[in-house]
C-alpha cells in the first residue's frame, strides 16, 4: 500500500509545492470542524507556509552547493530504506477515520457528562432522584456492612454515600439518563454546563491561537513527527483528565472545573489546530504535486466517513455497556494507538540538513534579539503587547485596497475595494456556528428529552447528509453548471530574448535566424477561471442555511429539528467556495503570497470558531435558557443572514474586465499552465 506514494520525492515535492492549491485549505477547514492555524507576523507567516506545506522553500535558492548535495544524498538514502521506514502519506491516512470517529463519538457524551457533574453540584436532590443508586452495592464493593459503616466517621459515611460517586461506578446502575432527565432540563444545570463548555472551548482556542505559530516554527527545527507526537500528548492529557474528573471530581480542587487542566495543557501544546496543520505538512512533504490533491481528497473522504459513523458507534457502545464513560475509554484507546503509531512507526519526512538549517536560523534570531536587548534594554510594555498580538497581523491582508474599475484611466477616481474584507467577515460569521454545537445538544436534551444515544444517531444523520452533499451532490452540480474556463494563449518567454535586452539585439538579422526565432516562439495555453461561480455557490449555501435556522426558531418539534438540521448541513459547500473565491480576489489585487492568505483565513477561523463563537453563544444560551431557549437558533439565524447580506455586497467586475485582470495574472505566471493541445475544459 505504501508503494502508491514515492517518499523519495518528498523534499523535491515540498520545494515545488504550489501555494495556491485550494485543496489544502479545504481539507483543513472541514477537518477541523473548526481547526485553526495561523502565522504570527511576517517571519512566522513564512514559517506557517512551510508548516502547512505551501512554502516554496525560498531558502533553497540561497543554499550552498554542499547543502544541495546533502539534500540529494538524503533523497538517495531514502530510496534505499525499507517501506516501513520510508515517509509516506499512508502512515497518517490510515489513522484519519479512526481519529475523526473518536472525536465525534465523544461529542454528545461529553455534554451529558458535564450535565451529570454540574447537576450533582448545583441540584443534588434532582441528581439523586433521577439516578437512584443502590447504597448497599457500594458498601459491598468496599467489603463493609451497614453496621460497620455506622461506626465510622461522617467523612467515611459521606465517601461511600451516593453523593461521593457518580452512579456509573456500580454495575447495577444505568448511566444513561432517562428520556426526560430532570438534570438535562433544569435551567440552573443547563446554564452551568453552558458556562463550562464556553470557558473550556474559549480557553483552549486562545491558547491554541497563541501557540500554533510557535509550534509551526518548532516543527521546522525538530521535525514533523515530533510535533505530531507532542500534539497527541495533548489529546491524551484531555482524555485522562475527563476520566479522572469522572471518578474523583468531589475530591479535586474546583470539583468539575478541574477538567480545565486538560483543556489548558492541550491548548499550550497547540491544540487540534497544530495537529491538523502538522498532518497537512506531513502529507505535503511526502507527496508530489500530481498526487497531493488526491491524497488530500482521500483524507477528506476518510475523515467524513469517521464523522458519519462516529456518533452511532458511541451510541451503540453506550447501549451495550450502559456506561457513559465507555465512550471516553474508546477515545483514549484510539489516541493511544495513534501515539504508538507516531512515536514508534512514523518516519520523519524532513532531512537532517533542513532541520539543522532551521535551528541555525532560529539561533541567529535569538542572538540578534539578545544583542538588541543588551543594547536598548528590556522592551517596553508597548513592544511586548505588539509581540503578544502579532498573531493578528495576517488579518491586514483583508484591509481594503485602492483599485481602478474599468480601464486604467489616470483621471478616474480610485475607489477602495472592500470585497475581501466583507468576505472575511462573512466567513467568520458562518464559521462561528461551529461553536454552537454543544448548546444544540443541551437544547435537544432539555426540550425533546433526547438521550446521549439519540443525540449520537442524530449526529450521524447530519454527518452523513453533509458528506453526501459535499462528496456527491455538490461535485455533480459543479460539473454540470460551472461555466467552461477561458483558454488563452500567451507567448512563452524565450531564453535568448530574456537574456538579451532590446538594445543589445541586432537590428538586422538573417532570414535563417528569423525562421529559427519563429520556430522557437512557442505559446503556452492557460486556463482562467472566473470566481463568479464560486460566489454563487457560497450564496446558495447560505440560502439553504437561512431557512433551516429560521424554521427551527418557529417550530419546536423534534421531527422538524432533525429535518432542518440536515437541511442546514447542505450549506457545507460554503467554506471551500469562499476559500477559492478569496484566492481569486486576492490575485486580482496582485497578491502572490497565497500562504499568507490561507494563514489569515485560519486566523479568522480560530477567532470565530474557538474564541468569539463559544463566548457569544454560551452567553446567549446562559441568559435565555429560562425564558426562551430557542434564542440559540435566533443567534445562528442572525449570523447566517448577516453573512449572506455581506456576500450580497461583493461585486465582481464584468466578465470582459475580469478577463483582462485574469489575463494580467496569467502573464505573471500565477495560474496553472496547460500543455499545448491538452486544454482541460472540465468543470471539476
Amino acid at each position: 500500500m505504501t508503494a502508491k506514494a514515492d517518499p523519495a520525492t518528498a523534499p523535491s515535492a515540498a520545494s515545488s509545492a504550489r501555494p495556491g492549491r485550494p485543496q489544502n485549505s479545504r481539507f483543513e477547514s472541514t477537518a477541523t470542524l473548526g481547526s485553526p492555524s495561523g502565522p504570527i507576523g511576517e517571519e512566522a507567516a513564512e514559517y506557517l507556509e512551510e508548516f502547512v506545506g505551501t512554502h516554496q522553500h525560498h531558502h533553497d535558492e540561497g543554499t550552498s552547493a554542499g547543502q544541495r548535495g546533502e539534500e540529494m544524498y538524503e533523497v538517495e538514502r531514502r530510496k534505499a530504506l525499507p517501506w516501513w521506514r520510508r515517509p509516506s502519506p499512508w502512515w497518517l491516512l490510515c489513522a484519519v477515520p479512526f481519529s475523526s470517529l473518536a472525536k465525534t463519538a465523544s461529542l454528545a457524551p461529553r455534554v451529558e457528562l458535564y450535565t451529570m457533574l454540574a447537576c450533582r453540584v448545583h441540584k443534588p436532590d434532582i441528581f439523586y432522584d433521577s439516578h437512584a443508586t443502590n447504597n448497599t452495592s457500594i458498601m459491598g464493593k468496599m467489603g463493609l456492612s451497614e453496621s460497620e459503616v455506622d461506626t465510622f466517621s461522617p467523612t467515611l459515611q459521606h465517601a461511600i454515600s451516593p453523593a461521593s460517586q457518580i452512579p456509573m461506578l456500580t454495575t447495577e446502575t444505568h448511566s444513561v439518563a432517562k428520556p426526560s432527565s430532570p438534570c438535562g432540563s433544569d435551567p440552573t444545570v443547563l446554564a452551568a454546563v453552558a458556562r463550562l463548555s464556553a470557558v473550556t472551548e474559549t480557553t483552549m482556542g486562545v491558547l491554541s491561537l497563541l501557540t500554533t505559530g510557535w509550534w509551526g516554527a518548532f516543527a521546522d527545527r525538530h521535525g514533523r513527527a515530533t510535533i505530531l507526537g507532542i500534539s497527541v500528548l495533548g489529546l491524551l492529557i484531555t482524555d485522562f483528565s475527563i476520566i479522572f474528573v469522572y471518578y474523583f471530581s468531589e475530591h479535586l480542587p474546583g470539583n468539575y472545573w478541574f477538567i480545565m487542566v486538560g483543556s489548558v495543557l492541550e491548548g499550550l501544546v497547540g491544540g487540534f489546530s497544530t495537529s491538523v496543520a502538522a498532518q497537512h505538512a506531513y502529507i505535503s512533504e511526502t507527496s508530489t504535486d500530481a498526487s497531493r490533491a488526491r491524497f488530500l481528497s482521500l483524507g477528506l473522504g476518510l475523515m467524513f466517513s469517521g464523522v458519519a459513523i462516529g456518533p452511532t458507534v458511541g451510541s451503540v457502545l453506550i447501549r451495550a455497556t450502559e456506561q457513559l464513560i465507555s465512550v471516553f475509554y474508546l477515545t483514549l484507546a484510539v489516541h493511544l494507538f495513534y501515539a504508538v503509531l507516531i512515536f514508534i512507526g512514523l518516519p520523519e519526512p524532513l532531512s537532517e540538513s533542513r532541520m539543522k538549517q532551521s535551528q541555525r536560523k532560529y539561533a541567529e534570531e535569538l542572538r540578534v534579539d539578545a544583542e538588541e536587548q543588551a543594547t536598548n534594554g528590556a522592551p517596553g510594555w508597548r513592544v511586548r503587547a505588539r509581540r503578544l498580538f502579532r498573531f493578528l497581523s495576517p488579518l491586514s491582508i483583508f484591509m481594503p485596497d485602492f483599485v481602478v474599475e474599468g480601464e486604467a484611466n489616470p483621471l478616474k477616481k480610485k475607489e477602495k475595494d472592500w470585497s475581501l474584507a466583507l468576505l472575511a467577515v462573512a466567513y467568520g460569521c458562518t464559521i462561528s456556528l461551529i461553536a454552537s454545537a454543544p448548546y444544540l445538544f443541551q437544547y435537544a436534551t432539555a426540550t425533546f428529552g433526547w438521550t446521549t444515544e439519540t443525540l449520537g444517531y442524530w449526529l450521524s444523520l447530519v454527518g452523513a447528509g453533509r458528506a453526501i452533499w459535499l462528496t456527491v451532490v455538490l461535485p455533480i452540480c459543479i460539473k454540470i453548471f460551472k461555466p467552461k474556463p477561458i483558454i488563452i494563449e500567451i507567448p512563452a518567454s524565450s531564453p535568448s530574448r530574456t537574456a538579451v535586452s532590446g538594445e543589445e539585439e541586432p537590428l538586422l538579422s538573417s532570414g535563417a535566424s528569423d525562421e529559427a526565432a519563429s520556430e522557437r516562439r512557442e505559446t503556452i495555453r492557460k486556463e482562467l477561471h472566473s470566481p463568479r461561480f464560486e460566489l454563487g455557490v457560497a450564496r446558495l449555501s447560505l440560502i439553504l442555511e437561512v431557512p433551516a435556522y429560521g424554521l427551527m426558531v418557529l417550530f419546536a418539534s423534534q421531527d422538524a429539528f432533525a429535518v432542518y438540521s440536515v437541511l442546514g448541513a447542505m450549506g457545507v459547500g460554503f467554506s471551500p467556495a469562499v476559500q477559492t473565491l478569496a484566492l481569486a480576489m486576492y490575485a486580482r489585487r496582485g497578491g502572490t503570497e497565497t500562504g499568507r492568505l490561507f494563514g489569515a483565513l485560519s486566523v479568522v477561523q480560530a477567532l470565530a470558531g474557538q474564541i468569539l463563537g463559544p463566548a457569544i453563544y454560551g452567553f446567549i444560551f446562559i441568559r435565555t435558557v429560562v425564558i426562551f431557549p430557542r434564542a440559540i437558533f435566533v443567534a445562528g439565524f442572525v449570523c447566517v443572514t448577516l453573512s449572506l447580506i455581506l456576500l450580497s455586497f461583493i461585486r465582481l467586475p464584468p466578465d470582459r474586465e475580469l478577463e483582462k485582470e485574469l489575463l494580467g495574472v496569467a502573464h505573471r505566471g500565477d495560474l496553472e499552465e496547460i500543455a499545448p493541445g491538452t486544454a482541460n475544459t472540465s468543470n471539476s
